[in-house]
């Protein structure tokens, strides 16, 4: 909550370049398409804001997280270069369900108010049974969503056990 625009804001405590970070668990896999950052006024009046980040993600905290990077592997950095509202769109979206914001550099302080744009997944994707040597029927395979059945050629019937289903 302390991070969304409409807050005050976060503020990390260390100078390092990388060594803060806000991890944010969106409690299911998400689609992430990019991310809004805005500065942080302080207490003496001046802004602070990042002007370098990474994002780190994974689908299970016991995993190693994946640095979200170009083609040839080198690690994406996210620049801004001022205080202001800063959209960044994602070139290629991610699905994960924790992704973490690695503050790589700031003016003033590493501070940060932070929106994530995405969406949840809500779509599920019915697998075709019948696409794999016609789902083990021998006539027709009819494929429906969460299941299949096999089903026979006109003058046929279907042979269950000792009968017919007819």
């Amino acid at each position: 909550q302390m991070l969304r625009l409409n807050s005050a804001g976060w503020c990390g405590s260390s100078v390092d370049p990388g060594s803060n970070w806000v991890l944010i668990d969106f409690k299911a896999p998400t689609i992430i398409k990019g991310f809004r950052t805005m500065s942080v006024q302080r207490y003496d009046g001046s802004l602070a804001f990042i002007t370098a980040i990474r994002i780190q993600y994974t689908n299970n905290m016991t995993d190693v997280f994946k640095e979200y990077a170009n083609p040839d592997g080198t690690a994406v950095e996210f620049r801004i270069l001022e205080p202001t509202l800063s959209i960044l769109n994602l070139p290629i979206p991610i699905e994960a369900r924790y992704v973490r914001f690695r503050i790589q550099d700031f003016a003033v302080a590493p501070c940060l108010k932070l929106e994530v744009m995405g969406c949840t997944r809500i779509d599920c994707v019915d697998i075709n049974e019948c696409a794999v040597k016609n789902g083990g029927c021998r006539q027709k395979c009819i494929n429906s969503p969460g299941s299949y059945s096999c089903g026979c050629n006109t003058g046929y019937e279907l042979f269950t056990n000792n009968g017919t289903a007819g």
